[in-house]
């Protein structure tokens, strides 16, 4: 509210007006903005924290090629990022995610992928979508995506409770058990299955990997419509 003289011919103040402004809508605005910025900052500091982590244990895991397998990481984590960035951070289809962390690696028919329409939730989609991502590599390292005859096929299903996301490899090499557990085998088993609260199992047939992680829905789902 503001308070403005009213003055006659000669100058001499004879009354005075009062201005009442609705500011309900610009205080608003404001609200709105400290929280984005609060979100941003929330997000930011945990997206610092998942690079620090995988910095460090890419440097313990992986010495001898760090700068690369630390790029392609972070690539993948940015992919992740942009999705849930263009969803305005409500989860991602788990299709979406898929297709987008196994495009640099192949294309048809050399992946294929089929499920239901399932919405991952933030935490989710980043875990899921970092476990694709090193097994994609592996794949294109040792697995089946290292000769030229290999494939591999994603698919999920799920019950009234649970999900189940298979990764099946074969046409390609023998495959055995790695020597040792790296950042890589860290990612596809316990922090997959730590975000999800699931279960995740490995199989090195010699036919080729199959990786299954199961969890609960209610873990799983974005909680966005």
């Amino acid at each position: 509210m503001a308070l403005s003289p009213i003055t006659d011919v000669q100058g001499r103040v004879t009354g005075a007006s009062k201005v009442a402004r609705d500011i309900s809508e610009q205080k608003s605005r404001e609200d709105q903005v400290q929280i984005l910025l609060s979100e941003l900052n929330h997000r930011s500091k945990n997206v610092l924290a998942v690079v620090q982590s995988i910095a460090h244990r890419t440097a313990v895991s992986n010495p001898a090629d760090f700068m690369e397998r630390f790029s392609q990481r972070l690539r993948a984590l940015a992919v992740n990022q942009d999705l849930l960035a263009k969803n305005e951070w409500h989860g991602i289809d788990l299709d979406d995610l898929l297709r987008a962390q196994l495009g640099p690696f192949a294309q048809e028919p050399r992946v294929r992928t089929a499920g239901p329409a399932i919405r991952l939730s933030t935490s989710a989609a980043q875990a899921i979508g970092m476990a694709v991502h090193e097994l994609a590599t592996n794949a294109s390292k040792y697995g089946a995506w290292s000769a030229d005859s290999g494939a591999v096929e994603v698919s999920w299903e799920n019950d009234r409770d649970t999900l189940t996301l298979r990764w099946i490899e074969s046409g390609g090499p023998p495959v055995r058990p790695p020597s040792t557990r790296g950042f890589g085998s860290m990612v596809t088993s316990m922090i997959v299955e730590q975000a999800v609260h699931g279960k995740v199992e490995i199989s090195y047939a010699s036919t080729g990997v199959t990786w299954v992680l199961t969890g609960p829905l209610n873990r799983i789902l974005d909680g966005h419509g």
